[in-house]
């Protein structure tokens, strides 16, 4: 597997969650983070389990409302549901190549 290629995908889709977390808190900063996390699912396919994952290891409270996070926070949970959702494609991809066929 070609690294560049890896990292670049990597960067590339926490800079989309980024920018659609950061669109959501602009335009709806009294939704719920639980919600525009839903958003994020749908809007770009991601894995709920990887958004859940972020969400529990930074200790966000899905109650809480979009506006009121920080931009760090905001950045934080971007790349943190990206790096998530890169392991569980990676771990899906290892698996398939380690299954007899």
């Amino acid at each position: 597997m070609d690294r560049g290629r890896t990292w670049r995908g990597q960067t590339d889709s926490s800079a989309s969650m980024i920018e659609l977390l950061t669109t959501r808190q602009h335009l709806r900063p009294h939704q719920p983070v639980r919600s525009v996390l839903r958003d994020v699912i749908d809007g770009l396919g991601c894995c709920p389990v990887a958004v859940e994952r972020a969400v529990e290891w930074l200790r966000v409270d899905p109650d809480q409302s979009i506006g009121r996070l920080r931009r760090s926070e905001l950045i934080q949970l971007g790349n943190a549901v990206a790096r998530f959702w890169h392991r569980a494609g990676a771990g899906e991809a290892v698996a398939e190549q380690q299954s007899p066929r």
